[in-house]
């Protein structure tokens, strides 16, 4: 047994064929998390990466950084 996001389950469902299921309870909304070294700040592959996550996540975004 083992819990994921949805999405990467119905990925790993077909490809190892597995069984999936709802949660028999409600859980809160996980938290994502970027960490990076500040090397990196102005990196333009991590700045990709962060405006590809905040898309997908809508309104739901907590910037610490500002």
């Amino acid at each position: 047994m083992t819990l994921m996001h949805s999405r990467f389950a119905r990925i790993v469902r077909a490809q190892f064929g597995l069984a999936c299921a709802p949660l028999p309870v409600d859980l809160p909304p996980l938290r994502q998390i970027v960490h990076f070294h500040e090397t990196r700040a102005h990196d333009d592959g991590v700045a990709w990466l962060i405006a590809r996550i905040r898309e997908q996540a809508g309104p739901n975004v907590i910037d610490a950084a500002s």
